[in-house]
């Protein structure tokens, strides 16, 4: 038999008459003893090892702040064979090489059972982090009954303690607005005239004599509004609105809150305004978009649309569909035959306009452009929507604005959205679909 044996540089060599381990943690002396097939190392000092074990607890319990947890794992994972142990450690991709006894396979599976229990337990701690909100309710869509369906989000209302009245929520509108039956009927209450600036995207811009309510308690969910006011429908706004409506809630109680849409699970939260940009809500994969305002307080939000470059879209979340006219629509990319009207037809006109306006239906990618882009990168989004349904046709309303892009509902269909008014700002959760 050859006596020069030649170690590997992990292996145990020789030092003094005696073995020392260069891959351990914690140097240690073996006696090694001959025997055929390779070296087998035998424990010298039994109590050397129960002093190991110990301290090797209290630096995973110091290091975990869990010493209870660690303990437990300890004394499970005692019970189990080496193999197995060997086994799990290997379905944790966790190196055993510089483990030569059993104690020492025990606590490495245990200390690795305790850092993924901790890792969990944080987890769950920030999914589970409870902000203060002021009402969560299921995110209510109705659907119309009208030729070309369009689907609008619902925020149950109670108004002087009557109700709830199903309001249709709007982000392009400044106002509140309410079925004049309501008022006379059941709150009992006398409008009057007054002359208010408003902003609606369905009728445009006015600014003339309205019929106005004070509406003393509003009441969303359990949070308490005082004083709101709200204008009084006109005829041609009621004839062609949906019968299940029973008003459009407007900016102007919108602005007390940040409002998160979360299409996914189907919920609407309300949270204290300012919410979002002080970190108290969940903003996990929220994106930052561009924003400016558009005209009296209504929002814009900075898109490209297919291959044409960044501009400013009206956010309207009481339109179900987007809409582009029909010359952005083409430096989008839209082919010919849908902008000559050979595609299906949608039927156009917003609330309190019916089948006033035809448009043709086309698929565009919509790409987000974030609020940290400067002006050089703008044209690269964040993250794209890949073909989002578009209505393409001429609106006077928006041409009245300088816009020629309008976001609607089902560009957000499947995320997550932050709207905050109170500080002009839009977070959508990043999407690549």
């Amino acid at each position: 038999m050859n006596s020069s044996i030649a170690f590997p540089s992990n292996a145990w060599t020789p030092c003094r008459g005696r073995w020392s381990g260069n891959e351990s943690r914690i140097r240690r002396t073996r006696q090694l003893t001959w025997l055929t097939g390779g070296w087998t190392r035998r424990r010298i000092a039994l109590k050397h090892n129960v002093h190991l074990r110990k301290f090797e607890l209290r630096a995973s319990a110091s290091a975990e702040n869990d010493p209870g947890v660690l303990k437990d794992a300890i004394q499970q994972v005692e019970k189990m064979r080496a193999g197995a142990i060997k086994e799990e450690l290997t379905r944790l991709s966790i190196s055993y090489a510089d483990c030569f006894e059993k104690q020492e396979l025990v606590m490495r599976l245990a200390n690795a059972r305790v850092k993924n229990y901790s890792s969990q337990k944080k987890t769950m701690s920030t999914s589970s982090r409870e902000f203060k909100t002021l009402a969560r309710m299921p995110l209510t869509k109705l659907k119309s009954t009208a030729t070309s369906p369009k689907n609008y989000i619902l925020v149950p209302l109670k108004i002087n303690d009557e109700g709830p009245f199903n309001f249709i929520l709007d982000t392009g509108s400044t106002v509140t607005l309410i079925r004049p039956s309501i008022v006379t009927d059941i709150l009992k209450l006398t409008p009057k005239a007054a002359r208010v600036s408003m902003a609606l995207m369905g009728g445009g811009i006015s600014n003339q004599n309205n019929m106005t309510i004070n509406l003393k308690d509003v009441k969303i969910g359990d949070h308490a509004l005082c004083n709101v006011s709200a204008l009084l429908m006109d005829e041609q706004m009621l004839r062609g609105w949906e019968a299940s409506a029973d008003g459009l809630l407007g900016l102007n109680i919108l602005s007390q809150f940040d409002v998160e849409f979360d299409f996914s699970n189907g919920v609407l939260v309300f949270y204290p305004p300012g919410a979002a940009s002080r970190g108290e809500c969940d903003m996990q994969d929220m994106e930052k978009l561009s924003t400016s305002e558009v005209t009296l307080g209504i929002l814009g939000v900075k898109v490209a649309l297919g291959g044409a470059p960044p501009e400013l879209a009206l956010l309207d979340l009481g339109s179900s569909l987007c809409v582009a006219s029909p010359d952005i629509a083409k430096l989008a990319g839209v082919s010919e035959s849908v902008l000559q009207g050979r595609a299906p037809a949608l039927g156009g006109g917003g609330m309190g306009q019916p089948g006033a306006m035809r448009f043709v239906s086309g698929l565009i990618d919509v790409g987000m452009v974030s609020a940290t882009s400067d002006d050089e990168a703008a044209s690269s989004p964040a993250f794209t929507i890949k073909g989002a349904q578009f209505a393409i046709g001429d609106v006077p309303a928006l041409r009245a604005v300088g816009c020629r892009i309008l976001l609607g509902l089902n560009v957000f269909q499947g995320s997550k959205l932050m709207f905050c008014q109170s500080t002009k700002s839009v977070y959508q959760q990043r999407s690549n679909k």
